[in-house]
């Protein structure tokens, strides 16, 4: 739609979205979805406070809305370890609350879990994912191969080329506006264990301008180089 004129730009979406959100808190301050809303549309903009703070809020006012609180732990592992441990938290409340959930669970409880380091539970959920997108077979090799079964991750790192051949670690988490460490590290490094495209290669560097480059990818390019 967007090559044809017939829809918003994403900058036009985003400040729509941002604005809708906004308005929702000013008629209901007391609506943790409200909150959630405002949160999300911080996060999208880049601005990781505000992001949180809305988050605070969203949880405190809706403590036992089982789909909230897993949003919310969709969200905060890009902001680092200490999130990382608040997502784990939030997610196996959510579970307690809910344990007879929908399908979408599955996909948050797989990254959730993943950078939480519980590899194990991860590819429980990524497994149970209906229709995969190539971040969740993704996951799945990561923790395969963090597991030591190298034979099903690379089964799974199969399937990403698949689905996605331009996938890689790095592109995804630039994409996704950044991710702090060092939830970062361990998830390229885990593509590049699994046999997944980690890395924007060197010569491709030129063609992704805006690309957030990570440090142990910068590291890799390096190597390349003077090979």
């Amino acid at each position: 739609m967007l090559n044809f004129g017939l829809a918003d730009s994403p900058e036009q979406v985003l400040s729509k979205q941002i604005n809708a959100a906004k308005r929702a808190v000013e008629l209901d301050p007391n609506d943790g979805d409200a909150h959630l809303a405002l949160g999300t549309a911080n996060a999208y903009h880049g601005k990781a406070e505000q992001a949180l703070a809305e988050f605070d809020k969203a949880e405190a006012l809706a403590p036992n809305n089982a789909d909230l609180l897993l949003q919310i732990a969709w969200f905060v592992p890009s902001y680092g370890q200490e999130q990382c441990a608040r997502a784990v938290g939030l997610a196996d409340r959510a579970l307690s609350l809910n344990p007879s959930y929908p399908d979408w669970y599955d996909q948050a409880l797989a990254f959730v879990y993943f950078f939480s380091k519980r590899f194990d539970t991860s590819a429980k959920h990524a497994k149970l994912i209906k229709n995969p997108f190539a971040l969740e077979y993704a996951l799945l090799a990561m923790s395969d191969v963090y597991l030591g079964r190298p034979g099903e991750a690379a089964t799974a790192a199969g399937e990403v080329t698949k689905l996605d051949p331009r996938w890689n670690a790095e592109r995804y988490l630039s994409d996704t506006g950044g991710f702090a460490e060092p939830g970062a590290t361990l998830f390229v490094e885990g593509a590049w264990k699994a046999g997944i495209p980690s890395c924007v290669s060197a010569s491709d560097l030129k063609n992704t301008p805006a690309l957030l480059k990570l440090q142990w990818c910068d590291q890799q390019r390096a190597r390349s180089s003077t090979d």
